[in-house]
């Protein structure tokens, strides 16, 4: 599928700015990345053991789980090619390519499910979880691996799947019907 050359250019021309920059904080975006990737979920673990909070958490796996097959599906069907493979100018930085496709950013998708369900969830972490996904998210336009719309995409698609699950998760529950046993008269 051929990108349309406006949205190209747009993303080319910020993609310039944001590649290997700022160069003192690629350390760090290169770190935000790695974990960003799925590690982070390995924090979850200890609260999956816990009763009190495994519910929670399994929501929580649901919403990262959900936008991940997501976004395998849309980049199967839309097959855009990371700019790190495609622009001469647009080396992967600290981290070979990653391969396959581009359009929308798994990074992205699943730091801003993550946040989302986190902000509807527990309120008070809603602001920290949020930055943490934004540099997520940006770090895979300052490595090279991404355009900056696939990460807006991504985090768009995320957000929207996180809010969900979340708000899903906080259903009332209880019988749906009324107990057989009761006595209609």
């Amino acid at each position: 599928m051929a990108w349309f050359p406006a949205a190209q250019a747009f993303d080319e021309a910020i993609l310039r700015v944001a590649h290997g920059q700022p160069r003192v904080a690629v350390p760090l975006f290169h770190f935000f990345t790695i974990v960003g990737g799925g590690w982070a979920l390995l924090l979850l673990i200890p609260l999956l053991i816990q009763r009190a909070t495994r519910a929670v958490s399994l929501w929580l796996l649901t919403a990262v789980v959900l936008s991940s097959g997501a976004v395998s599906l849309i980049k199967q069907i839309v097959g855009r090619v990371r700019p790190c493979d495609a622009l001469t100018w647009c080396a992967a930085i600290d981290i070979p390519s990653p391969g396959g496709h581009s359009f929308p950013s798994g990074h992205a998708a699943g730091s801003f499910a993550f946040a989302a369900f986190a902000a509807v969830r527990v309120p008070r972490w809603g602001a920290a979880a949020l930055i943490y996904a934004m540099i997520v998210a940006w770090s895979r336009c300052v490595l090279g691996v991404h355009y900056p719309s696939d990460v807006l995409v991504g985090s768009l698609l995320g957000s929207a799947i996180g809010v969900a699950v979340a708000r899903w998760s906080m259903r009332p529950r209880g019988p749906a019907h009324p107990s057989v046993t009761s006595d209609p008269a």
